[in-house]
């Protein structure tokens, strides 16, 4: 997958992230450089061009700082995973299950963001199988969690990125409540060649 992905998309570090990201093995991570640098040295020596040169069309170029200028509301997913504040730990354990996401974001009634849950919070319990502590989803919340505004730039996520381990960072309103969520994949995939929209002149 990682060799496929390099090679197509010419972009070998991104083709590195993306797998390790999925599977969490850092026993991967050597033969992974490996592949990745070899499909992305065969492909750049076949005069290969990235697909995503074709999908934004012949003759158009992707301006790099045109996509650091870009607003994270272009790249964001609205449709992302939250839990209320009030919410037992049956429900913080059930939908973790339901969903592969390693922190779990947490909104107040008002839909304001809290903070997030990360998944070592529960794994003692979900290790043990013992029963579910009598805790709310607050009461396991980390504070301070890093997020992004509407109006912040892919440059402003990218630095926010690369300070945090994160797959995905929350993307919060003017008056602070969740309106999505900016994954770490899509912004590589911005500045790997034109995933994202952006302006041609």
């Amino acid at each position: 997958m990682g060799a496929f992905l390099s090679a197509t998309t010419l972009a070998p570090f991104m083709a590195i992230v993306i797998p390790f990201e999925m599977t969490l093995d850092y026993d991967l991570v050597p033969a992974l450089m490996v592949a990745c640098v070899a499909a992305w040295v065969t492909a750049k020596s076949q005069g290969a061009k990235s697909v995503y040169a074709h999908s934004i069309g012949e003759g158009e170029r992707v301006d790099a700082r045109e996509v650091r200028r870009q607003r994270v509301e272009s790249l964001m997913r609205r449709k992302t995973i939250s839990i209320a504040a009030q919410a037992n730990f049956t429900a913080v354990v059930d939908t973790f299950l339901q969903n592969r996401h390693r922190n779990l974001f947490v909104v107040a009634a008002n839909g304001r963001f809290v903070g997030a849950i990360p998944l070592d919070a529960i794994r003692p319990w979900l290790e043990d199988r013992s029963a579910p502590p009598p805790m709310l989803a607050e009461e396991l919340t980390l504070e301070g969690y890093p997020t992004l505004l509407l109006d912040d730039t892919l440059d402003t996520a990218l630095d926010r990125f690369a300070g945090h381990p994160f797959e995905r960072l929350p993307v919060l309103d003017e008056h602070g409540r969740l309106a999505g969520a900016l994954y770490k994949t899509d912004v590589l995939l911005a500045f790997a060649g034109g995933a994202a929209p952006v302006k041609t002149t």
